[in-house]
């Protein structure tokens, strides 16, 4: 036992102990350590002796503290002695120091010893060297954190090579080039939050010789979210060879994905229609907006025309007249998550600071806009991680060809 306070008069070891008692005592493998309830040491067996290397006429009279090793820390022997002084049982394991100087781990039981009266008269600890069973414990633990490990990693490079691959498979559905609509320049770019992502856009020309714009945002990001994002391009490809109203597109759409989706999952789009010759957009948003900067600076909004994409399985969406488009209009599409863009002290960058990224590049390419407004937005962050997938297409009209 190790570190007991010295608060009372010592007693002598009980006179219950007989000569058959004794011999039990000294045949122990385990160390045996009997006290006064002072803490003066009055009794240690022969194990004791092999196990701490102190020769029994030197611990007698000590305090068992001579074998307190560094790691024990005061709170666990107020904890022991608070224990044993009030008549209990201490179980636990501690640091030991041999008379060499050397550590070693033992797990270690003190009972109080109570005369007739009930007066505790003695203290007995027993403890064992248990260094060796806990290195090999530790050992065993060791290895099964080894294989534990390298199975993760190889896991981890499984996943890490389905990622890439469901990344690379999700690029390529991404326009490889912007599309060559007389009388427009397009340029499109999607920033990922993670490996994959749930935003998307697209352009492709539809049955009735218009091209569309489309733009559109999966709730969530990561692989299921991109998985959703690629069954929502599927539809509307497939629509557009057969039907050219932009509302009917959208309610089919609908109708296939809130099949599929699960409870709250859902998705934001916008199409838009530009008719080359005419000169016009039309278009129809569910739950998602777009915005039209004129040569003068000026804002118009393209509404959003009806709700979210999956939440019910039937929908009706409207579309608008269409709108004349001027020479120098750019059309800005962008999702939320570039918006939403924070700074660590949680400022939000907003579509106002989108705008004025605009109207600043207005006169440069429509590639050169998009990547304006990405690193503006990253420079706003100011460090900050991007949490949600950013997307922005930019449509400029050009002037008519004569």
């Amino acid at each position: 036992m190790s570190g007991c306070a010295e608060n009372s008069e010592s007693a002598p070891l009980s006179d219950s102990h007989d000569s058959l008692h004794l011999a039990v005592l000294e045949a122990a493998g385990e160390a045996i350590v009997v006290t006064d309830v002072a803490g003066n040491i009055v009794y240690v067996n022969p194990a004791f002796e092999r196990i701490t290397q102190y020769p029994r006429q030197l611990a007698l009279g000590k305090n068992p503290r001579l074998l307190k090793g560094p790691s024990n820390s005061p709170k666990e022997y107020e904890e022991l002695w608070k224990t044993i002084s009030q008549g209990h049982i201490w179980k636990g394991t501690l640091q030991n120091r041999r008379r060499d100087g050397t550590c070693y781990v033992a797990e270690q039981t003190i009972a109080p010893v109570s005369d007739r009266s009930g007066q505790i008269v003695n203290y007995i600890s027993v403890h064992e060297d248990v260094t060796d069973r806990k290195q090999e414990e530790i050992t065993l633990l060791a290895n099964e954190v080894s294989n534990a490990l390298d199975h993760a990693e190889k896991k981890f490079s499984e996943v890490r090579r389905e990622i890439e691959a469901a990344r690379a498979v999700q690029e390529r559905m991404f326009p490889q080039s912007a599309p060559e609509i007389p009388g427009f320049e397009v340029a499109g770019k999607s920033f990922p939050a993670g490996d994959t992502g749930g935003d998307f856009y697209d352009y492709f020309p539809m049955c009735d010789g218009t091209f569309a714009i489309v733009i559109g945002d999966v709730s969530g990001h990561g692989l299921g979210p991109a998985l959703l994002m690629a069954e929502l391009r599927a539809y509307l490809r497939a629509l557009s060879l057969s039907i050219a109203d932009l509302p009917k597109m959208l309610e089919l759409t609908n109708s296939f994905l809130a099949a599929d989706t699960q409870t709250g999952q859902f998705a934001t789009l916008l199409i838009a229609k530009l008719e080359p010759t005419a000169r016009t957009i039309v278009h129809a948003g569910a739950g998602h907006e777009a915005h039209r900067v004129d040569s003068a600076g000026r804002v118009t909004k393209l509404v959003a025309t009806g709700m979210l994409l999956g939440i019910l399985s039937t929908m009706e969406m409207r579309s608008l007249p269409a709108k004349d488009l001027q020479e120098g209009d750019v059309l800005v599409f962008v999702t939320d998550g570039l918006q939403e863009t924070r700074t660590p002290e949680d400022a939000l960058f907003g579509m106002d600071r989108v705008l004025d990224v605009v109207r600043e590049h207005q006169d440069e390419s429509a590639e050169e806009i998009v990547a304006a407004i990405y690193d503006s937005s990253r420079e706003f962050a100011a460090g900050a991680p991007q949490y949600d997938d950013a997307t922005i297409v930019i449509v400029k009209v050009l002037p008519e060809i004569s």
